[in-house]
């Protein structure tokens, strides 16, 4: 007899989220967000790179493989898994700034899988979590206007406090969309592009990009679109460069932290031990010393390499 599906309260998806994704800089910023933030298995460029569960446990070891997939395909090794569970959470997290996770369990009570929750408003109110149902999505789904999900059957995974909190970085994203026109409304009204009005397209642009590099200061930089800015040389491509793999790396090390916060709440005596890549404290080392003018260039970027 087979074991029937675990129960799920949460609804999985919302058709009237479906294509929405930011735009613009916005887009760029979250796209880059997760590209690189994980090693790639099999590669030749970090042979360091490690991935164990402590204490070593081979039963518990196929077990967490299962538990953290959620991405498209299941990894038959912990590093693997490791690696497509932070990818696809920092995705999430990259576009949304949190993302929630229905934890399914089997008719024991035993956590079997998490379930990420589609993008939408999710609400904690007392001992339970409220996921909200958008008129359009009950409508097309049938469903009522909130599901109740019991506390201990939800995790929630947002940024760490170092780049700020879920609803600021959805303002940050909101802005660069805003930082992304090429050209301001009034110009494109006129057959001259304002120029009549001393409308000057450069300084426009200039304007715009160093309001867009001080609002992903957080961040670093977008690197999709990185450029001069000013009067500033290889010195600041490099430091901005440095500041992004740092809040990579901070995102990256929450995350896990995160998830052995979880396997402690699930009564798990194991953790996920990640090593051989670079660590917060040696990009921030390498980048107060590059500040200093203490270390040249290249020597600054050996810190992001293993």
């Amino acid at each position: 007899m087979t074991e029937p599906p675990p129960r799920r309260y949460s609804v999985r998806y919302f058709p009237s989220r479906q294509s929405s994704t930011p735009s613009g800089h916005a887009f760029l910023l979250a796209r880059d967000i997760p590209l690189g933030i994980m090693p790639i298995r099999g590669t030749r460029n970090t042979p360091s790179f490690n991935v164990e569960l402590t204490p070593a446990d081979e039963d518990r070891e196929g077990w967490l493989r299962d538990f953290i997939h959620i991405g498209q395909h299941r990894q038959r090794s912990l590093d693997e898994a490791v690696v497509g569970f932070v990818d696809t959470a920092a995705n999430y997290i990259a576009y949304f700034g949190e993302v929630f996770f229905e934890i399914l369990v089997d008719a024991q009570g035993v956590p079997l899988e998490l379930d990420a929750l589609p993008p939408g408003r999710v609400l904690r109110v007392g001992g339970r979590y409220v996921q909200l149902v958008e008129k359009a999505d009950r409508k097309a789904l049938g469903a009522h206007r909130f599901v109740a999900i019991p506390r201990h059957r939800m995790w929630r995974l947002a940024l760490p406090r170092a780049l700020g909190s879920a609803r600021r970085h959805r303002r940050l994203l909101r802005r660069l969309e805003r930082l992304s026109d090429p050209m301001p409304a009034f110009a494109l009204q006129g057959l001259d592009l304002g120029r009549s009005s001393g409308f000057e397209l450069s300084a426009y642009r200039d304007a715009l990009d160093r309001l867009q590099e001080r609002a992903t200061k957080r961040w670093g930089t977008v690197p999709s679109i990185q450029r001069p800015v000013g009067p500033w040389t290889e010195y600041f491509f490099i430091a901005r460069r440095l500041a992004f793999l740092q809040a990579q790396a901070a995102l990256r090390e929450h995350m896990i932290a995160e998830l052995n916060r979880l396997l402690a709440r699930l009564d798990v005596p194991h953790s996920v031990v990640v090593s051989g890549i670079p660590t917060v404290r040696a990009i921030s080392s390498a980048l107060s010393r590059l500040h200093q003018g203490e270390v040249a260039f290249a020597e600054a970027l050996d810190a992001t390499r293993t």
